[in-house]
């Protein structure tokens, strides 16, 4: 039984810790090309604004 409560409270600890993603929009600065990501797609790449959102498709901010 004290395993079971011990794994229960983990498991609980665990989801009360997850935070949402945030996604941010990147502009190509030699294509023009504008991507919503959570991470800097690459080199060639940098954000349009400080704007946070909570959706892969950068419509709900945060």
């Amino acid at each position: 039984m004290k395993k079971l409560i011990a794994i229960a409270a983990l498991a609980a600890a665990t989801f009360v810790s997850a935070q949402p993603s945030m996604y941010y929009w990147f502009v190509n600065e030699k294509t023009g090309e504008k991507v919503c990501e959570s991470e800097l797609p690459g080199a060639d790449w940098k954000k349009v604004d400080e704007t946070i959102y909570q959706d892969f498709e950068c419509k709900n901010k945060l």
